[in-house]
């Protein structure tokens, strides 16, 4: 019996892994005391890359990356935070679809690794962001001096393997410490959740409360909902520390949108609190932070009866590291559903697992195992072998009760829990509605109208601090506290304040203007969200002997055309002008270009520089 953290590879390199161990570990016995076996390590999916990124005063309103060649995620570590009142760091991905802020006035989400030094306050790792590149980036006005002591560290962070790289590490038998040769028994039936919305949908519906563990190690595992309050599931082996629980990030909804579509959007959460662990039964029981965002994924309940031999049973997690999947069938049962094999075998202690051929991976340590029956979760699986293992639910119960007030929780089967919305507007102190403002409440967002209005949906039960930002404004109040019971709330407000230092996009690079010519000089935008405002500064500085020969145009990424100068002028040297454009239709996002033409002969000069501010 080995542990399931891995599948090994057939071959020479496999038989010399497993004659190494042979020697190296001692057997263990399906007997009264089973011999003690090594702890395993989760699978790793991510590795601790170096880096030298350090902010100051003058790194306010410039936009530093973190990039990385195919990482599908970037979790940074600041090594030292401290920044003055009115100063925000921002860590997003380049759409800006995932946006953390961390400030005097409050830390969106992150998570806090003792193990690493990390104390919570100066030091601490924001959210992984998705994909390859990391955006950092302060904004603000400082509102208290800025100190000797003030800044930010970043010298290490988390990159996540690539897909092709998971892949390799598989066929390798890498992803684990210990090889596991038939964790898949037989031919691998396992397949992505969303291949069974329709086929089988009650399996489906109860792969919901089904989350990927990301430690900050790099390692994974499954964890899973139990009952309607803030209660998560996992292996000991997994996580065993209340320092390794405030370090994981759990993800739910990370899986296909549809059997072979495209990803759907994760929401992602950090550990709280380590409740109950144990090293028999290989469990943990925790919370995580900012609850109420994952409330609508359902959760599991208890099935705290004894297995019976050759129930039905599934198994939903993320074995390999990939996106959810499930295993429903299996060969090993005659190609039907997956059942109970063995209703009472050996684990890390005398009887106390059951075994299953349902198929598993490394990653899968920590997913439920499903009783058909009740859809309720019998076992908690942990091991792979000859046969693949769960701990028993019904041994497992009796040490962990107390946290559910002695009741057993049952599922929320096939019940979408209802959510709310909270609205409200953002004005200036005359009443005017600011556009592009990113309303926060730490793990999801919405940005204001060109009114200043903004709506946050989805949102279950539960109390929300709610953060707005734009970079040159600041808010009053800062941050606002809202409980969401039952009902949709409104009114939420803000008032903005311009601080008169909205980013500013400059192209200094001479570009000729010959006679009877056109030529542009480009301004690319990247990470932004929303439209320009409504009265958006173009300050344009152009050498030239005869004004009147020139036709000066804003092009806007889409190609929409905003003419700032049309041969006005007569012949006056030169245009050193601030023109004011509405760009409240148009995105901030891609090149936009400053077009010059000459229309007359005689006359020539150059395109010195120009700027745009929103």
């Amino acid at each position: 019996m080995k542990r399931h953290d891995s599948i090994a590879r057939h071959g020479a390199r496999t038989l010399f892994a497993l004659a190494a161990m042979t020697c190296a570990l001692p057997m263990l016995a399906q007997a009264a005391s089973p011999a003690p076996t090594a702890k395993p390590a989760p699978m790793r999916v991510a590795e601790q890359r170096k880096a030298d990124l350090r902010l100051g005063a003058t790194a306010i309103g410039r936009t530093y990356a973190v990039r990385t060649a195919d990482a599908t995620f970037v979790k940074l570590h600041l090594d030292h935070f401290s920044l003055p009142d009115g100063v925000t760091l921002e860590v997003s991905n380049p759409a800006r679809t995932e946006v953390y802020r961390y400030s005097n006035q409050g830390l969106d989400g992150h998570t806090v690794d003792r193990d690493m030094g990390q104390n919570g306050r100066t030091s601490f790792s924001a959210m992984s962001i998705h994909g390859p590149v990391a955006l950092v980036r302060l904004v603000g006005t400082p509102t208290s001096a800025w100190k000797s002591s003030d800044g930010i560290r970043i010298t290490r962070y988390l990159q996540g393997y690539s897909e092709r790289k998971l892949r390799e590490l598989q066929l390798d038998a890498a992803l684990g410490a210990t090889p596991s040769t038939r964790s898949i028994q037989g031919t691998d039936d396992k397949r992505p959740a969303a291949c069974y919305s329709s086929s089988d949908p009650a399996a489906f519906d109860r792969s919901r409360p089904v989350a990927r563990l990301v430690m900050s190690s790099g390692g994974l595992c499954t964890a899973w909902r139990v009952g309607p309050d803030n209660r998560m599931f996992t292996n000991n082996h997994c996580i065993a520390t209340a320092s390794a629980t405030a370090s994981a990030e759990v993800w739910f909804n990370y899986q296909l949108s549809t059997c072979g579509g495209t990803s759907a959007t994760p929401t992602k959460v950090a550990g709280d609190q380590m409740l109950r662990t144990d090293t028999t039964l290989d469990y943990t029981l925790y919370t995580v932070k900012n609850f109420a965002t994952i409330a609508s994924f359902g959760y599991l309940g208890l099935e705290t009866r004894t297995a019976t031999l050759n129930e039905e049973i599934m198994i939903a997690g993320h074995p390999g590291g990939r996106q959810k999947e499930l295993s429903v069938v299996s060969d090993r049962d005659g190609g039907g559903r997956c059942r109970v094999n063995s209703a009472s075998t050996s684990g890390n202690g005398t009887n106390t697992d059951i075994g299953y051929y349902c198929d598993t991976e490394g990653g899968s340590s920590g997913s439920p195992v499903i009783a058909r029956s009740s859809h309720k979760a019998i076992a908690l699986h942990h091991l792979g072998g000859s046969m693949n293992k769960g701990a028993k639910i019904s041994l497992i119960w009796p040490q962990v009760s107390t946290h559910f007030g002695g009741v057993v929780p049952d599922g929320d089967n096939g019940t979408t829990p209802t959510t709310y919305s909270v609205s409200g507007t953002i004005t200036t102190s005359a009443g005017a509605g600011i556009a592009n403002v990113v309303v926060s409440t730490g793990s999801t967002s919405a940005t204001t109208n060109s009114s200043g209005a903004y709506t946050l949906s989805g949102l279950s039960n539960g109390t929300y601090t709610l953060t707005p930002s734009l970079g040159g404004y600041t808010f009053s109040p800062a941050s606002r506290s809202v409980t969401v019971s039952g009902a949709n709330v409104s009114g939420q407000s803000f008032t903005g304040t311009s601080t008169g230092t909205l980013p500013t996009y400059t192209n200094g690079t001479d570009y000729a203007i010959n006679d009877n010519s056109t030529v542009s000089s480009p301004i690319t935008v990247t990470g932004r969200t929303g439209n320009g405002q409504s009265s958006t500064p173009v300050t344009v500085n152009i050498i030239h002997t005869y004004r009147g020969d020139l036709v000066v145009d804003l092009v806007a990424p889409d190609g929409s055309v905003y003419n700032l100068l049309n041969r006005s002028g007569g012949s006056a040297d030169n245009v050193n002008q601030t023109f004011n454009v509405n760009l409240s239709g148009e995105a901030l996002n891609g090149t936009w270009n400053l077009r010059v033409r000459d229309a007359a002969s005689a006359d020539t000069g150059r395109i010195d520089s120009w700027s745009i501010m929103f």
